[in-house]
């Protein structure tokens, strides 16, 4: 074999393998990433079904609508479930704004740099929603929302 066919046989391995381990490392962050996401949608869930629960059985101290005024990190004993796509040092829990009781999703579906809890929560309505990292479309927030949530319906 001539020099130059080792050099250009060398080469195109060396190039098969960056896009080999490439495409290795996208489907890791694609798996890790769904996995987070279902992580995230049954922590709602949980969360969900202990306001669903503490509504029924009247254990927390219930505002007038019937629902519990505020989330208790007591009532988890494996400890609080976790919004697996926040950032880290989030806040847990962020209760509905005077001006979001009517609704059941947040005005702002995403953390927005950090500004925003893991979690929002309408004691008015007895809705628990995640909040997502923010994307590059409105479109794609809105799926990532609605998988995180674990809902189909578009976000008001």
């Amino acid at each position: 074999m001539k020099p130059l066919h080792i050099a250009f046989d060398i080469a195109l391995l060396a190039t098969l393998a960056t896009v080999g381990l490439g495409t290795l490392g996208w489907w890791r962050d694609q798996e890790d990433s769904q996995l987070r996401m279902i992580a995230t949608a049954a922590a709602v869930q949980t969360i969900q079904t202990h306001v669903s629960m503490e509504s029924t059985l009247g254990g927390a101290q219930l505002n007038s609508d019937g629902f519990p005024s505020s989330i208790d990190p007591r009532w988890f004993e494996g400890g609080t479930p976790l919004n697996r796509l926040a950032p880290e040092g989030a806040p847990w829990v962020e209760l509905a704004a005077r001006d979001e009781v009517d609704r059941v999703h947040p005005k702002q579906m995403s953390f927005s740099g950090g500004r925003h809890a893991m979690f929002w929560y309408n004691p008015t309505k007895g809705v628990v929603r995640a909040r997502v990292p923010e994307q590059a479309s409105d479109l794609r927030m809105k799926e990532t929302y609605s998988a995180a949530n674990g809902i189909t319906t578009d976000a008001d």
